[in-house]
């Protein structure tokens, strides 16, 4: 039997790792310290939004600090944005 290999990416050790010097680590938390604006509503496509640009900006602070970038990252990036529902792709920009 073939396995499928899928990529996780974990934002919460991402932001465990980039932003130490925080108590607590809730997404919202996390979101205002980097930035990111967000909407009061807890509903799924906002928290896929939210949890999003979350990751893209602490991708920039992994660049910023010369950090090194793993190899499959940006090409499963591509893929996910590709097969992102096509009437939800401008939810990602």
């Amino acid at each position: 039997s073939s396995k499928e290999k899928i990529l996780v990416i974990d934002t919460l050790k991402m932001a465990r790792n980039l932003i130490p010097h925080l108590s607590r680590y809730p997404l919202w938390s996390v979101a205002k310290i980097l930035g990111v604006k967000q909407n009061q509503e807890h509903r799924a496509m906002d928290d896929v939004k939210l949890t999003w640009e979350v990751f893209r900006r602490l991708l920039q602070l992994v660049g910023d600090r010369d950090m090194i970038e793993v190899g499959v990252l940006p090409n499963a990036l591509q893929e996910f944005e590709t097969s992102f529902p096509k009437e939800n792709k401008r939810l990602l920009r």
